[in-house]
């Protein structure tokens, strides 16, 4: 089956304020930004509100939380709770229930070439997420 590519457009903005008539689409990525944006939550709304009933949010993430980008208490992870260590997982899975469900989860490692003798080595979490049928979101 050939690619329809009038179906396929770029845009190029700021992810925390999304135009409001973007539309909803079947597959919205969001790539290694949400942990360098000072509001993860409305980033991840913004996101939302984007995606079709039954469509489909990935996520890839390196979890790097830095109050230099991101304000502590905008934290989805990275942190101690009073009971436990809180993950980027958890704060992810808190903050898009019960609107969608995790499909899958995996290890994406990506790297990147400072100069000829300097790498790094990143380990990127991705995940799936598909939005139920009949929720209705409002960011």
């Amino acid at each position: 089956m050939e690619p329809r590519r009038e179906k396929i457009r770029f845009e190029q903005g700021d992810a925390l304020h999304l135009r409001a008539d973007l539309g909803s689409f079947d597959v919205v990525l969001a790539a290694n930004i949400l942990c360098r944006v000072s509001e993860p939550k409305k980033l991840l709304a913004k996101l939302m509100s984007h995606v079709r009933p039954g469509g489909l949010l990935a996520i890839t993430t390196p979890s790097t939380w830095n109050h230099i980008f991101t304000p502590r208490e905008n934290w989805l992870g990275g942190f101690e709770s009073e009971h436990a260590p809180v993950c980027t997982l958890d704060g992810l899975t808190e903050a898009l229930s019960p609107s969608f469900g995790m499909l899958t989860r995996i290890d994406m490692p990506l790297l990147i070439r400072e100069h000829a003798r300097k790498f790094e080595l990143i380990i990127a979490e991705g995940t799936a997420w598909r939005r139920t049928a009949d929720a209705s979101l409002v960011p």
